[in-house]
């Protein structure tokens, strides 16, 4: 009876040295930034075994993970909204080893105030929006050969109004760009073949022009074919289709302005931040479910992201 016992520890032991060395142990978690602590945690999928997972820049404020290779991407804007003076920055680190691996690939200064920061693994470059520049940016994965790609405040049109882009996101396989505008209240949509850079946008890019009020993160479920929209009033989570529409209500009993959007694809659940107060929820895609998560994830939380399982 203690060899059987012994042979089924042995088991589970090699079992969980086999996956920790495989670097499994960063899968099926929850991520999220604390924005006023300069730091990335890592939970369960409950919340639950919360801990240190990245040391930042200043403000951290949008994260992406390339489950492929293991790397994790986070966008710093190197200031408070109090404080003039913006030097945004960009960094990355191994999973398996955040706090030991982590790097800068885009140096403070070099950018400004970096927003919805996605990956395009296929074509290897990394997409951000700047929301004080009115600018849509990308780099190569190691920072290198920086340009913007959609200048979109139009100097010509007095008075000159900020539209204050947050969400970007890529369609990588199909080479297609999302990108979610604050203050004009809508969504567009743009190819990235044959693209002369920097493009400035036409109004048939644009594929929500109505419904919305302040969209910030967005999230691209290609098997739904619908786009995730967070929109900070009156604090909900939309969806329309890939080719745009009218947007629909999922929740809105949302208690805090949503500042992370993160999608369980294969359970169709998400996750989301808020800020006043500062919490993290979870909610199923048809909008039952709505559950509080946390009511202490710190000091704003911001820039949600959801690594599944292996199969």
């Amino acid at each position: 009876m203690k060899s059987f016992i012994a042979l089924i520890m042995g088991a589970i032991f090699v079992a969980y040295a086999a996956d920790v060395m495989a670097g499994e142990n960063w899968k099926g978690k929850i991520y999220w930034i604390i924005w006023g602590e300069n730091k990335i945690v890592q939970a369960n999928y409950d919340g639950s075994n919360r801990m240190l997972f990245a040391r930042t820049h200043k403000y951290p404020i949008a994260l992406i993970v390339d489950e492929k290779k293991g790397i994790m991407y986070w966008a710093n804007n190197g200031r408070s909204w109090r404080i003039k003076g913006i030097k945004g920055s960009i960094q990355r680190c191994q999973m398996e080893d955040c706090l030991n691996t982590t790097i800068t690939i885009v140096e403070p200064g070099k950018i400004v105030l970096p927003y919805g920061l996605t990956l395009d693994g296929i074509n290897g470059h990394l997409y951000w929006s700047d929301r004080e520049k009115d600018l849509v940016q990308r780099s190569k994965l190691d920072g290198s050969d920086l340009e913007t790609v959609l200048v979109l405040r139009d100097e010509r049109k007095l008075p000159v109004q900020p539209v204050q882009p947050e969400g970007c996101k890529i369609d990588e396989e199909n080479g297609v760009l999302y990108w979610s505008e604050k203050n004009a209240n809508r969504i567009g949509r743009i190819k990235l073949a044959n693209l002369r850079l920097p493009y400035t946008p036409k109004e048939s890019d644009y594929i929500v022009t109505k419904g919305l009020d302040s969209p910030t993160r967005i999230v691209i479920d290609k098997s739904r074919h619908k786009l995730f929209i967070t929109e900070r009033y009156p604090k909900k989570i939309s969806w329309v289709g890939l080719d745009g529409g009218i947007p629909n209500e999922i929740v809105n009993a949302i208690s805090g302005w949503p500042t992370g959007l993160a999608l369980d694809r294969k359970t169709g659940k998400f996750f989301f931040t808020t800020i006043y107060p500062h919490e993290i929820s979870s909610v199923n895609m048809d909008g039952t479910g709505l559950k509080k998560i946390s009511n202490n994830p710190g000091a704003y939380p911001f820039g949600m992201f959801f690594v599944p399982k292996s199969e």
